[in-house]
């Protein structure tokens, strides 16, 4: 087995850390990550963070090592590949715009230009 990265957090860091763990409103996938960080700067290895959260213990090791190299930014998610979604969520979305916050086929066909096809 290979020696896990050593993580040593700032109290600062762990701070912010032991604030976002038990939120609800933090992302699954952070929440996740922020557990996993406090168990590997408290001295366990992969294994024994993957036991305790029920995770593989390749993700222990990613978000240990994602840490180690990039600080607390390496906790966020990587720009992932494809479009740009066309929407944007926002105050400045379609639905505000257009006063619908549920949509029915009907309404976002008249919302949309009309396009031939072809």
């Amino acid at each position: 087995m290979r020696p896990s990265v050593e993580i040593k957090l700032s109290e600062a860091e762990r701070r912010e850390l032991q604030r976002l763990a038990p939120r609800r409103k933090v992302w699954r996938s952070l929440s996740d990550r922020v557990h996993i960080v406090l168990l590997a700067a408290e001295g366990l290895n992969n294994v024994q963070i993957s036991n305790t959260l029920g995770i593989n213990s390749l993700t222990a090791r990613k978000w240990r090592n994602r840490l180690a190299e990039h600080g607390m930014d390496g906790l966020q998610d990587e720009p992932r590949p494809g479009c740009q979604s066309a929407f944007k969520v926002g105050s400045d979305s379609l639905s505000m715009q257009l006063g619908h916050t549920a949509w029915t086929r009907r309404a976002l066909s008249r919302s949309r230009p009309a396009r031939p096809y072809i």
